[in-house]
């Protein structure tokens, strides 16, 4: 969408410039692959980023949110995301203890 394109542009040269590391999950990489603009895909292999795994957990998470209803199932993918950043942050959180 272009009302998204010049701020996507000022964070990509904020990554360049070191002042953000960009963290991305195997979900978004797949769902990247398999629908984005091929000028997206070139931008993120240009990118030095994080990849963060799809565990188990954060499937069983993003499933507990669908349960609870904080998520509707017809957002899955939604729910996912929301499920992998929790999880990664539980887990630096529990690292700096």
């Amino acid at each position: 969408m272009k009302k998204f394109e010049e701020p996507t542009k000022k964070l990509f040269e904020e990554f360049k410039k070191g002042n953000y590391k960009p963290v991305i999950s195997t979900h978004v990489v797949a769902e990247l692959e398999m629908g984005a603009p091929q000028y997206v895909k070139d931008n993120l292999e240009k990118l030095n980023y994080e990849k963060i795994i799809l565990s188990e957990e954060m499937i069983n998470l993003s499933e507990k949110y669908m349960d609870a209803e904080i998520v509707s199932e017809k957002y899955y993918d939604d729910a996912l995301h929301i499920a992998i950043a929790t999880y990664r942050c539980w887990c630096i959180s529990e690292l700096e203890l």
